[in-house]
C-alpha cells in the first residue's frame, strides 16, 4: 500500500460520477487530492512589505506575530533587500520564539547566512527552504546586518508552508492522509462512508489549520521606528489596504495580533484595526503581543470578495505611540 501524492489536482470525468456501484473511481481521485492539498496548499504565514527607513547603515530587526500550523510544518523563508554597493555581505537570520517579551525575548535560531549581494542597486533575494516552525511559536524575527560599505534598503519578508509528503499518522490539525492499501483490497476494507467523510473533514482541517495573512504592517523594531504617532490629533487613520477573501460570503472573523509600544503613560487602546466605515477593534501598546479579533463584512463576490482594512493610532499628550507589527490572519470559512 502507498500514500500517493499527485503532481497536480485530479479532475474527475463526469461519466465516473454516474456509476451506480461502489468502485474505486471517482472516490480514489478525490482522496488522493487530499494528499496533494496537504503538500501544496501554501498560504503565506507572513507576507509584509516592511515600512523602514531607506538607505540603512545599521542592523535592522523585524518582529512579527504568527499563527503557525498545529502540525509543526516546514516553511520556506524569503527576504528581499537592495544594497547601494555591489557584492556586499549582509548577515541575514531568522528566529522564532514561544514567549514574546520585546527586546528581552529569548529567540531560537532557524537560519543564519552571510548573503553576498549582486550588482549595485539590484534586488537581492535570500531563500531559506524547509525550516520547521513549531506549533507553539508566537513570533518570528528577521535580522539584517549593515553592509560593509554603502547602504541597505529592506523590501519584503515572506514565509509560506513547504511540507513534506504526508505520512501514515494522525496529524494534530485533524488531517488524515489517504493510503490506498485497504481501499483497493478485496477484503477487510473500511466502511465506504468513512472515505466520503474524509474528503470533507481532512480538506477542511488543512484549509483551516494553515492561517493566511490577510493584512500586515511591519516596521523596524527600534526606539524610533519610521512611523510614530506623536501629533496633536487625538487619533488618526492610515492608508487603506484591500484584503481578498475568495468565495467567502457574509462575514468572516480575522485573528489580529499587534506589537506596539508607547514612550510613557497608559497603554490601553492606542492601536486599532478597522474595516473602513465599519467595525474597529482596539489593542494596547503594551510591548507584548496583543491578541483579538475583527469581524468584517465581505464586499463583492466570488474570487473578488474583499474587505478594506486600515489601522488607527491614538496619541496621548506628551507620549509617542510606536507600532512595530499589526497583522491579521484569515481562516477560510470562519
Amino acid at each position: 500500500m502507498a500514500i500517493v501524492t499527485p503532481t497536480a489536482v485530479g479532475i474527475v470525468p463526469q461519466w465516473q460520477m454516474l456509476l451506480p456501484q461502489m468502485v474505486a473511481q471517482p472516490l480514489q481521485t478525490a482522496l488522493r487530492n487530499l494528499n496533494y492539498l496537504h503538500r501544496f496548499h501554501r498560504p503565506a504565514l507572513l507576507s509584509a512589505v516592511v515600512n523602514a527607513d531607506p538607505l540603512l547603515t545599521r542592523t535592522a530587526e523585524y518582529h512579527v506575530p504568527v499563527m503557525p500550523s498545529a502540525d509543526g510544518l516546514r516553511y520556506t523563508f524569503e527576504a528581499r533587500f537592495i544594497c547601494s554597493n555591489a557584492t556586499q555581505t549582509v548577515n541575514l537570520s531568522w528566529d522564532y520564539c514561544t514567549t514574546y517579551a520585546g527586546g528581552a525575548t529569548a529567540w531560537t535560531n532557524l537560519a543564519a547566512n552571510n548573503v553576498v549581494t549582486g550588482g549595485a542597486g539590484t534586488l537581492t533575494t535570500r531563500t531559506d527552504a524547509d525550516l520547521t516552525v513549531p506549533a507553539n511559536a508566537v513570533a518570528l524575527r528577521c535580522t539584517l546586518t549593515a553592509p560593509g560599505a554603502g547602504t541597505r534598503t529592506d523590501h519584503h519578508l515572506l514565509v509560506y508552508p513547504t511540507p513534506s509528503a504526508a505520512t501514515a499518522t494522525a496529524y494534530a490539525s485533524g488531517f488524515r492522509p489517504f493510503d490506498d492499501g485497504l481501499f483497493l483490497s478485496a477484503d477487510g476494507a473500511p466502511v465506504h462512508t468513512e472515505f466520503l467523510n474524509r474528503c470533507k473533514r481532512s480538506a477542511a482541517a488543512i484549509v483551516q489549520d494553515r492561517k493566511q495573512m490577510a493584512f500586515s504592517f511591519v516596521q523596524e523594531f527600534r526606539t524610533a521606528p519610521r512611523l510614530i504617532r506623536s501629533s496633536s490629533v487625538a487619533e488618526g487613520p492610515y492608508p487603506i489596504g484591500r484584503a481578498f477573501f475568495p468565495n467567502q460570503k457574509g462575514t468572516t472573523t480575522l485573528d489580529v495580533r499587534v506589537i506596539a509600544g508607547v514612550s510613557a503613560g497608559a497603554t490601553a487602546g492606542l492601536v486599532s484595526l478597522a474595516q473602513v466605515g465599519l467595525a474597529k477593534t482596539a489593542f494596547a501598546a503594551s510591548g507584548s503581543i496583543e491578541s483579538g479579533t475583527l469581524n468584517v463584512q465581505i464586499q463583492g463576490s466570488g474570487l473578488l470578495a474583499y474587505a478594506d482594512l486600515q489601522f488607527w493610532l491614538k496619541y496621548v499628550a506628551g507620549n509617542a505611540t510606536r507600532p512595530w507589527a499589526i497583522v491579521a490572519f484569515y481562516t477560510p470559512g470562519a
